[in-house]
């Protein structure tokens, strides 16, 4: 809360949290910076490199970011678990919707009646 709130006030002014996100910005730009060169510098002493289909992410650049849990995995278990995992969630999603989309209607539909 100190780095938050530096003046002690008990409150965040506007200024305080643009100061603190400006800061964590920062902060998180130089992590990410950081953990690539150190994850380069251990490719290289490994004598490996990185793939092209590997290196390049959704965005057309960048590291793909792997679940620490499946890191240790080849590349082919990788993307098998990682599609089981995504299917798994758009199905559990696709049920919620289901299952509260329907009463949330009528629950809505009957205070827009009264």
């Amino acid at each position: 809360m100190r780095r938050l709130d530096p003046d002690g006030s008990g409150a965040i002014s506007q200024d305080e949290f643009l100061d603190a996100m400006l800061q964590y910005v920062q902060d998180e730009s130089t992590r990410t910076v950081e953990s690539e060169r150190l994850e380069e510098e251990t490719l290289r002493a490994a004598g490996g490199g990185l793939e092209e289909d590997t290196a390049v992410g959704a965005e057309g650049g960048g590291e793909v970011e792997v679940p620490e849990d499946v890191a240790h995995l080849d590349w082919h278990q990788q993307q098998r678990v990682i599609k089981r995992r995504a299917a798994l969630l758009m199905a559990v999603g696709t049920g919620l919707v289901l299952l509260f989309s329907d009463p949330m209607v009528d629950v809505l539909s009957n205070l827009g009646a009264s």
